[in-house]
């Protein structure tokens, strides 16, 4: 038991206060302040002092609260007041005794016997150590104090880390989207030590294709299916599911059972990591909540489908913060091989009671290692991924997909160190052939590797030109008014009908994007006609009498431009694979674990 005080005493359940001697135990003139408290620790809450004060309920619970220090100032009507909420039987009415609890916590947040720990209000990256709600990785249990209770995530296991190799993680090879998956649930606490930010993949593919078995395989590596996460919240309780995974990965299954609406919101809570700003009863900006996680959703329809049926319309950031991966009409649905099993269903029946059975101990032994030398492996992570990273962006020529392609490689560094931790019962060419497939997947999703914002540009500059080339355009010398101006049409002798846009109305056409870009877009196209200075596109010549400076659309070839075959090629994973693996084993080698699967099968 702690010291405590000059003059106070713990006598059966109280604390008691006797002026005088401290031996003087038999004086008469006792005080009982209240039912016995002790500081136990010293900590910070949002930057300041604050007591960990230990007490033990009516019921006999042994409760612990955290009261700041700056409350002892205001004549200790918090601290009484929280003290009893939280449980704290009794406290003397007397008003000597109120001002004795406040001189009591005074006095003994000052020993030295009162250490000073850490106070843990979310699950995830603590300095160099990884905390869960039922345990801490590189730490040891008394230097830190878990706030929150129920609000913290804890780490469920069951079954045998080996259990999970053979039934789950072994049928991954060979199998792309399965892999990646897998690889996704170890890549949540990796994101720190990349210094990367949060971001997220979307499965996508028909009903009964094997996505929520894919998302059933990613929860199982921290724990039972019950992990999963449904799309239908609201922002705020998506900021509290947030929190409960921080530093981790959020699993979130059929996008449909959520608003356009709610799902674009979000989206870019996602990526940016913070939840709304509100303020406190006072008027006082409350501090946000914030948190860095990896997301993996599935659904029948890809992001930019599901916001179009709330007429909302998908921003480039969001495609790269929840990218899109059409998954669901490979071989056997979601499934490449099937390892002696009859169908893609049977073979997801196995995988479906399997993570029923076996979870929550690939995660213990992955954060195991990673924080038992947190310095040694966060140099590792950055050294993978950046070798991972230069090889996916050698064959993008899209700084958007090259963003999708750091997610990728973020997911692969996280599978890599997995396999060389001897957890991912896999080999290094598996993991970089998930990733080659699992990006040119990302890019055919997207029409190719060129930037959705370009490809969005295009789309609608091309829209306005063909559908409104009559009604917003005049032959040069009709007098008579376009019913919404942007300038004028004729036809030329060497490049057939043209459209002549004064340099402002290209503004008005192009508001809500860049009409610099347009105007590159559209050269880079071979939609506009060229001057003679190879360095400009806008020409100048007099239209109607006036001097103006004008582009010069060949409307032909807008017209025929199919936007969807940009010129810019789906990725090349045979050639990324040349690259990475020079001499590749046979796709459908079998691991040890994988052959003995199916040898338990046959019998």
């Amino acid at each position: 038991m702690n010291k405590l005080p000059v003059s106070f005493y713990h006598e059966e359940e109280n604390l008691v206060y006797r002026p005088g001697s401290e031996d003087d135990t038999q004086s008469n003139k006792s005080l009982v302040v209240s039912s016995f408290f002790s500081v136990v620790a010293m900590t910070q809450l949002k930057g300041e002092p604050a007591m960990v004060v230990q007490f033990v309920t009516r019921t006999g619970a042994l409760k612990q609260v955290v009261l700041p220090k700056a409350w002892l100032a205001d004549h200790g009507v918090k601290i009484r007041q929280t003290l009893l909420a939280s449980g704290l039987p009794s406290i003397s009415t007397n008003h000597k005794a109120r001002e004795l609890v406040n001189h009591y916590l005074d006095q003994m947040s000052t020993f030295d016997t009162v250490r000073d720990i850490a106070l843990v209000e979310k699950v995830g990256w603590l300095s160099d150590h990884y905390v869960m709600g039922n345990h801490i990785y590189g730490i040891r249990p008394d230097d830190f104090l878990l706030l929150g209770g129920n609000r913290l995530k804890a780490l469920q296991q069951a079954g045998t880390l080996k259990d999970w190799q053979q039934h789950i993680g072994a049928m991954a090879v060979a199998n792309s989207a399965l892999a990646f998956a897998i690889a996704v649930g170890f890549s949540g606490p990796i994101i720190k030590l990349l210094n990367m930010n949060g971001f997220g993949f979307h499965f996508v593919g028909p009903s009964s294709s094997g996505k929520t078995t894919l998302c059933l395989c990613a929860a199982s590596v921290w724990g039972p299916p019950s992990m999963i996460e449904n799309w239908r919240m609201t922002d705020n309780a998506f900021e509290l599911r947030a929190l409960y995974h921080n530093d981790g990965v959020i699993v979130m299954d059929e996008i449909s059972q959520a608003l356009p609406s709610q799902v674009f919101d979000m989206v870019y809570m996602l990526g940016n990591g913070l939840g709304k700003t509100r303020a406190t009863k006072s008027g006082e900006l409350r501090d946000m909540a914030s948190w860095r996680l990896v997301a993996l959703s599935s659904g029948e329809k890809t992001l930019e489908h599901h916001l179009a049926m709330g007429d909302l319309k998908m921003q480039a950031g969001q495609d790269i913060r929840l990218a899109s991966l059409q998954i669901g009409e490979r071989e056997f649905g979601v499934f490449d091989y099937l390892y002696g099993f009859a169908s893609g269903g049977e073979f997801s029946d196995h995988l479906v009671d399997a993570c029923n059975k076996y979870y929550g101990s690939p995660m213990h032994v992955f954060l195991s290692h990673i924080t038992s030398d947190a310095e040694k492996y966060r140099d590792l992570s950055n050294q993978i991924f950046k070798e991972y990273y230069q090889l996916l962006c050698a064959n993008t020529a899209s700084p958007q997909l090259n963003r999708v392609a750091k997610h990728v490689a973020a997911v692969g560094t996280a599978a890599r160190l997995a396999t060389e931790f001897r957890i991912l019962p896999w080999k290094t060419e598996d993991v970089q052939t998930m990733m080659t497939d699992m990006l040119a997947v990302v890019a055919e999703s997207r029409g190719g590797t060129g930037d959705l914002e370009d490809l969005q540009l295009l789309s609608s500059l091309q829209e306005k030109l063909v559908g409104k080339s009559q009604s917003n355009f005049i032959e040069i010398g009709d007098k008579r008014a376009a019913s919404n101006f942007w300038g004028y049409r004729k036809y030329d002798a060497e490049y057939g009908d043209v459209l002549m846009i004064p340099s402002s109305q290209w503004k008005v056409i192009n508001k809500g994007h860049d009409w610099r870009k347009a105007a590159k877009l559209a050269q880079q196209r071979g939609w506009m006609v060229p001057t003679s200075n190879p360095k400009a596109w806008q020409h100048n010549r007099r239209i109607g009498g006036s001097q103006v400076k004008h582009y010069i659309i060949r409307l032909e070839c807008v017209c025929n431009d199919d936007l969807e075959q940009l010129a810019l090629p789906i990725l090349d994973t045979n050639a990324l694979n040349a690259k990475l693996i020079p001499s590749y084993h046979q796709p459908h080698q079998l691991t040890a674990y994988s052959v003995q699967v199916c040898i338990d099968k046959a019998h």
